[in-house]
């Protein structure tokens, strides 16, 4: 195994997706699509990295991720999904990003980037 991911994002088809792609490349991924889900998910997980949707219909990705880090003591990874240009994004808590629409190719060169530094979050 890779490493641990937890995926959260509201769009079933792309968090069906992105996990296939992840666990065919040897990642074990939890996948919720909504914040008090990723709360539940990450305790006790060893999760090294959080991929998130910035963009979700209740909650923003900024402000699951300000929760979560006010309610665990986990240190992780951070790469951010979006729709709108990098320059549009506020990249100042994430680790990096990920523009949909996504390829494979995308998705794993970014993921095996990230993966690859050390825990920070």
């Amino acid at each position: 195994m890779r490493g641990r991911i937890l995926l959260l994002d509201d769009e079933f088809e792309d968090l069906k997706s992105v996990k296939s792609i992840l666990e065919k490349s040897g990642y074990s991924v939890t996948a919720v699509t909504s914040g008090s889900r990723a709360i539940e998910a990450l305790h006790g997980n060893g999760i090294d990295a959080i991929i998130i949707d910035i963009s979700m219909s209740y909650l923003s990705g900024y402000e699951i991720l300000r929760i979560i880090k006010e309610k665990s003591r986990e240190r992780f990874k951070v790469i951010c999904l979006t729709l709108v240009n990098q320059e549009e994004v506020s990249l100042d808590f994430a680790d990096g990003l990920l523009k949909k629409p996504f390829s494979q190719e995308s998705i794993l060169k970014i993921v095996n980037k990230v993966m690859g530094r050390k825990k920070v979050r």
